[in-house]
């Protein structure tokens, strides 16, 4: 679903006029939007007001800016309003908002799925109850879990939950301890598919 966004918090008086009026235009006589809150009558009044004030303290004097700020205020709410109601009727349909003159708020590009981790080894290392695992990074990866089994097909148990390079050490084992180990990465939407097996001997 898309939102609806107003547009206007970063535009000088004048093109707020300019572009509340162009929504109007929009708005009138749409038929995705049958009776918009507020009506578009008043939102008419509040920006022509504005318009008028705008003119009058355009020679300065502290007054007739306060009374333009006042009315720029009033027209602000009612355009929030208009805004909420547009996301509302057009049931965040993003061409239905166009159509009403109104931007579409972009959204955010989902995080990747992790693929498959690559490239892990499982080497005996120098010293004893020791074996080294290692494997290619994983693009937008957190961190990575590994697990560990006797024969690389059953009773998968944890080795590491929370490693966050790509190689590490396994320890204490005992000498000649022959163990499989799979690895998985973990990103934003949880982990990814297990590793292809490697297989490890300790010394």
């Amino acid at each position: 679903m898309s939102t609806a966004v107003l547009g206007q918090s970063d535009l000088s008086i004048p093109d707020k006029i300019l572009d509340t009026r162009t929504k109007v235009k929009a708005m009138t006589g749409n038929t995705d939007y049958p009776t918009p809150i507020p009506a578009l009558a008043d939102v008419t009044d509040a920006v022509n007001n504005l318009e008028t004030a705008a003119n009058n303290a355009a020679g300065g004097g502290v007054s007739l800016t306060a009374i333009m700020h006042e009315k720029e205020t009033i027209l602000d709410g009612q355009m929030k309003q208009l805004t909420a109601y547009v996301q509302s009727a057009s049931g965040g349909d993003a061409d239905k908002i166009r159509n009403a003159a109104f931007n579409v708020r972009k959204s955010k590009t989902p995080p990747p799925d992790m693929v498959q981790v690559t490239g892990l080894s499982a080497k005996t290392t120098d010293n004893e109850g020791e074996i080294a695992l290692k494997w290619k990074k994983v693009n937008k990866s957190k961190a990575y879990t590994i697990q560990q089994s006797a024969d690389g097909s059953t009773a998968w148990t944890q080795a590491c939950d929370d490693c966050t390079i790509t190689k590490t050490t396994i320890t204490d084992l005992a000498s000649g301890t022959i163990k499989w180990f799979r690895v998985a990465a973990i990103g934003a939407n949880g982990r990814g598919p297990w590793s292809n097996p490697a297989k490890g001997t300790a010394k």
